[in-house]
Parts: C-alpha cells; sequence; structure tokens
C-alpha cells in the first residue's frame, strides 16, 4: 500500500483493489496490515469518546452538562470506550441473548474476564475453589490472585464430590470455578449437582465454557451464576482478535462488573468488538457442524491402530457420556483430545505431519492441532503434578475441528500416523 496518501479519500479509491490482494493475509507486509487496520477504522468512523447532547437540538442540556451527567452516572449512555461503546453493547446484548439472560460484558481477552470476575466478585481473605482440570493460563491466573492479592485459592479434583462438599463446609468460599468442559480433555463439571451442594451457602458459582459455545451448552440454566467465555475461540471463529465474554441473570454482579472493568480498563475495544458481533451471527452453523465432523473423527481415531486412547464426549464409551447427553444439545463440540502410541518427539512429529494449523488457539474455522504438553500445559508454565493432573501426557494431541470435510481430515490424520 501506498504510504504517501494517507488522505481519507485517496485511500477510498484503491478499497477494492488492495482488499482483493490482501485476503491472503499471512503475506501481507506488517506496515500494510497496520495501513489496513487503519483503514478499517476510517471506514467505520470508529471513535473512542462521544457526546451525544453535542449537535442534538432535541437535547436540553448543553454539552458540557450532558457530560457532567456522563461522568456522574446519571446519564447512561457510552462517553468513553473504556466505560463502554456502542460496538461492545451490541456484542453484549448478543451474548446475553445466547445465555438466556439480561446482563453481559465484553472484555479484551478471556483471561481479563476471569481476572475482572475475581477482583469484582471477590476480595482480600476470600476462599475460591476451583477446579483442578484448567487451562494452563487460566489456573496461573488463580494463583497470581492467591500470591498477589490475598485471595485463598485451593483447586480441587472435578469429580470428587465428597472433597466438593467437604472444602465447602471447611472454607465456605465466597465462589467456586470450575472450565466445563475442560481443556484439554474436554471433562464436564456436574453443573446441577454443584449446585445443589452449594445452594444452602453465597457462594457463587462460575463456569468457563469455552470449550462448548452456548450453541450446545447453557450453564447458566443449568444452575451457575455466571459463565465465562473466551471469544477469541468460537465467537471469532477467525483466529482474527481477541476477547471474553461474561452474563449473568443477577444485576447486582453485572453492576460489579462494569464498575471494576470501567476502573481497571479491561473493556474490548470498538474493532474487535464489532468483529465479534459480525462472526457471532454464523455461531450455530459453525459449532452445529463442526459437533458432526467432530464425531466423525473421534470415531475414526478410534479405530485407528496407532491411537491408545481418544477423548470425546459423544463416543459411547466415553465416561461422561451420559452427562454430555443430558446436558449438551444439538452435538458434543468440536474438541478431541487423543493419545497415540509414541512418545514426545514421534508425538509433535505427528502434529506436524498433519499439515493442520499448530497454534495456540480453538474454534477456528480451519482445524488446528496441538501438544498440550509443550504449549498450552507444559513445564515453562506448570509444575510436574500439575501436569499430571490435568491429565497431560507427551503423547496427548489435542484437536480443533474445523469446517474441512470429515474425510479430509481423517485422511490427513490416518496419513500422519501411519508414520509411526
Amino acid at each position: 500500500m501506498t504510504k504517501s496518501r494517507p488522505a481519507k479519500q485517496a485511500l477510498l479509491e484503491d478499497i477494492p483493489k488492495k482488499v482483493l490482494e490482501s485476503i491472503d493475509a499471512e503475506g501481507i507486509d506488517q506496515d500494510d496490515r497496520a495501513e489496513m487496520a487503519a483503514l478499517c477504522g476510517t471506514l467505520l468512523e470508529l471513535q473512542n469518546s462521544w457526546n451525544f447532547a453535542q449537535g442534538n437540538t432535541q437535547e436540553n442540556l448543553g454539552p458540557c452538562k450532558f457530560l457532567e451527567q456522563c461522568f456522574a452516572g446519571e446519564a447512561n449512555s457510552p462517553f468513553y470506550a473504556r466505560h463502554k461503546h456502542p460496538e461492545g453493547e451490541a456484542l453484549e446484548r448478543i451474548y446475553a441473548r445466547m445465555h438466556q439472560c439480561n446482563y453481559a460484558l465484553a472484555t479484551v481477552s478471556g483471561e481479563a474476564a476471569i481476572s475482572l470476575m475475581i477482583q469484582a466478585l471477590t476480595k482480600t481473605g476470600d476462599h475460591i475453589l476451583v477446579s483442578e482440570k484448567l487451562f494452563g493460563t487460566s489456573k496461573n491466573n488463580f494463583k497470581l490472585s492467591a500470591t498477589q492479592d490475598g485471595r485463598e485459592v485451593t483447586f480441587v479434583s472435578l469429580h470428587d464430590f465428597e472433597q466438593w462438599q467437604s472444602l465447602l463446609t471447611r472454607f465456605q468460599p465466597k465462589m467456586v470455578f470450575v472450565e466445563s468442559p475442560s481443556n484439554p480433555l474436554a471433562e464436564l463439571a456436574d453443573i446441577e449437582k454443584l449446585r445443589d451442594l452449594i445452594k444452602e451457602t453465597r457462594t457463587l458459582l462460575v463456569v468457563d465454557s469455552t470449550y462448548a459455545p452456548a450453541t450446545i451448552y447453557q450453564p447458566l440454566v443449568l444452575g451457575a451464576d455466571l459463565v465465562i467465555e473466551s471469544a477469541t475461540k468460537f465467537i471469532d471463529g477467525q483466529t482474527r482478535v481477541t476477547g471474553g465474554l461474561l452474563a449473568t441473570k443477577n444485576k447486582s454482579h453485572w453492576e460489579a462488573l462494569f464498575k471494576v472493568r470501567n476502573a481497571k480498563g479491561y473493556n474490548q475495544v470498538s474493532f474487535n468488538a464489532l468483529s465479534l458481533t459480525y462472526n457471532a451471527r454464523s455461531l450455530s452453523e459453525r459449532v452445529l457442524k463442526q459437533s458432526k465432523t467432530a464425531l466423525l473423527v473421534a470415531k475414526a481415531l478410534s479405530e485407528h491402530p496407532k491411537v491408545e486412547q481418544v477423548h470425546y464426549l459423544g463416543l459411547d464409551n466415553d465416561p461422561q457420556h451420559q452427562l454430555a447427553a443430558r446436558v449438551l444439545s444439538g452435538g458434543f463440540g468440536s474438541m478431541i483430545s487423543f493419545r497415540v502410541k509414541g512418545g514426545l518427539s514421534e508425538t509433535q512429529s505427528i502434529a506436524d505431519a498433519t499439515g493442520f494449523l499448530v497454534r495456540a488457539n480453538l474454534g477456528s474455522i480451519h482445524t488446528i492441532i496441538t501438544h498440550p504438553i509443550t504449549s498450552t500445559h507444559s513445564k515453562a508454565r506448570l509444575s510436574e503434578d500439575e501436569i499430571i493432573s490435568a491429565g497431560v501426557t507427551p503423547n496427548l494431541l489435542r484437536l480443533s475441528v474445523g469446517l474441512e470435510p470429515a474425510e479430509v481430515i481423517i485422511h490427513r490424520l490416518s496419513q500422519a500416523l501411519d508414520l509411526l
């Protein structure tokens, strides 16, 4: 792109040609990519501050008085992007509808959503019970809350309800946090059973449902107080932008979250919110198709002689298949984990040989393969005991099934496995 023509009109003249030439984003020069991003913002006229009294003849207040009311919390209007903005509010309305509730908030990432939830709904000295089987970064997020923010955090075996009951009685925690389905083995928490355990207390039940979007999984309906999701994953679906989302039926929880998000600066940016809102329109179709394909892929993997074990909720022999059939609707998701008959180097070679994207991401329209023990659950992030407790072994691979035909995915996996 020509950097000496910054004027909007000059840029507009070249849009069709530039867009067509730049479809392959991986091949765009970094400077050109930055210029294209600036161009998109210009075309959409995205702003970071507003004053809706300015130039509005129907507004009885002058612009200064109106802005005064905004800062005082007396005017329910966007006035500064850290506070809220129209694109973010549109995304939040969509996410609230997805989970059949009235309140949602967008953040810059999934981890920002978790940090916001901890800071807004707990305080120094409060106890939090967290499921042991957890994404590595999320586990470190909670450990930092314990070492730096003064929360008490105890990790609990996901399916050991005697341990849950014992710790609930002992600590009377402010919050229970579970990842359901978990990363990387896609194990479900029994939300209804956990709800029964804490129903006589004031403990909040929070569910991170990133692995299973609202199309097929409804934690709030099952009894959770709050649902969290990394919008970077399925809602985006393009490995393009990052984002986090929280939804709740409780207005006071939403108000506490909003207050801290504004103070800490966790709010999502306008362009990312706009992109996520657009991509959310195809979420249901994508997730349902990916789920159907994943079931076929999981069955094929379970029959391959070089595969030791397959973790997929849709398989009849999966330990949680009955629970999954009860709480999921329309499919069992697109996340598969499987163990191969080989060591660490052989497992990595298989992942490379598939030709699938190797990324620290999931939920894309493109199939992604990951080697957890050297990435998301590596020794650089977790202790040996934490890796073992997460069920991660050197021969485990995680597959996020995309929109490619099932036969194509199965063929590429078979070719790679046959190299063993």
